[in-house]
């Protein structure tokens, strides 16, 4: 895309005019259905997992996962990762849990603190986008992207869905699993209790790798259903309230449904606004006149410290 055809944003009050026009856009559907997500650069959207150097490690640490053909089994490396690494962070973690804490309320604080995941953060807030969009890598142009949130999801055919459930080769447990993945096949945001989050959160935190013998109607079917999800967290506590998060959530297996230049289907729905590298000093004053700033955006005793140090200039 051509600066003649960016869409640049200049100040706050162009982010509350954008927002207002996605707002009428939905007006009369309920709770606001727009998302948006700052980056200091204009960067793929892609969650901790499948970005760069994670792949790099996930090859390195597995070469002897490979297709029957001998070439690299990526999808498989990847989780074999994914399961060392997210089993040890949650075990040198403990301390820091509480004893009534779930599995998926944990691997969402780990996002937060900045561990790899399937998660990618947006926020209902287009604020707090903003100052994203402007800090971290100031000498590049930043980005603001907006999703209406219910486009992420793959469209699924329906009746191909019914028409294969009947298919003679399947057992009786994989068309009961199969069917009940169909009935709750989410059209709009989920919350951290839906199935598929449940069983992608499962599934990497599980204590082993292994699928057993049981398992295996159940991991067939999930792999027709695999999509990115949008996901509001169910728990509002520290950042994620602070932040109005919300998620993307790539299950396993939806590497399957990547186009050839590895995009995913809800790539093509997202809208991109600029920032000017120039402009993004000038933005940073202007959001914390409206309590905009580290110390609010984190929340945390350090981050709320340096604010400080900032807004006395010490």
């Amino acid at each position: 895309m051509s600066e003649m055809q960016r869409t640049m944003i200049e100040s706050i009050a162009d982010v509350i005019e954008i927002a207002y026009e996605w707002r009428k856009k939905y007006k009369g559907h309920g709770f606001p259905k727009t998302w948006y997500r700052g980056q200091a650069e204009d960067l793929p959207l892609y969650s901790g997992v499948y970005r760069g150097k994670y792949l790099q490690r996930a090859e390195e640490e597995h070469p002897d996962i490979v297709n029957n053909d001998g070439s690299p089994d990526m999808m498989r490396r990847l989780i074999s990762l994914e399961y060392s690494m997210t089993a040890g962070f949650m075990r040198r973690a403990a301390p820091f849990f509480t004893s009534d804490m779930t599995p998926v309320e944990k691997y969402f604080i780990a996002q937060h603190h900045g561990f790899p995941t399937r998660l990618l953060d947006w926020t209902g807030n287009p604020l707090v986008a903003l100052y994203f969009a402007c800090s971290g890598e100031i000498n590049k142009d930043g980005c603001l992207y907006v999703v209406e949130p219910s486009h992420i999801i793959r469209p699924i055919n329906e009746d191909w869905c019914h028409s294969y459930l009947e298919q003679p080769q399947h057992s009786e447990d994989f068309r009961k699993e199969f069917k009940r993945l169909l009935e709750v096949y989410p059209h709009d945001v989920v919350s951290t209790d839906h199935p598929y989050v449940q069983f992608t959160v499962q599934h990497i935190t599980k204590p082993s790798p292994t699928v057993t013998s049981d398992e295996v109607p159940l991991y067939n079917a999930y792999m027709h259903f695999a999509s990115v999800l949008p996901v509001s967290p169910s728990m509002r506590f520290g950042r994620v309230m602070q932040q109005s998060a919300r998620f993307t959530l790539d299950m396993p297996f939806v590497e399957q449904y990547y186009d050839k230049n590895g995009k995913r289907y809800f790539d093509n729905v997202v809208t991109k606004y600029y920032i000017a590298s120039t402009d993004k000093r000038r933005i940073i004053e202007e959001l914390e006149t409206v309590e905009i700033s580290e110390g609010t955006v984190y929340y945390d005793l350090d981050s709320l410290s340096r604010s400080f140090k900032k807004i006395y200039n010490i």
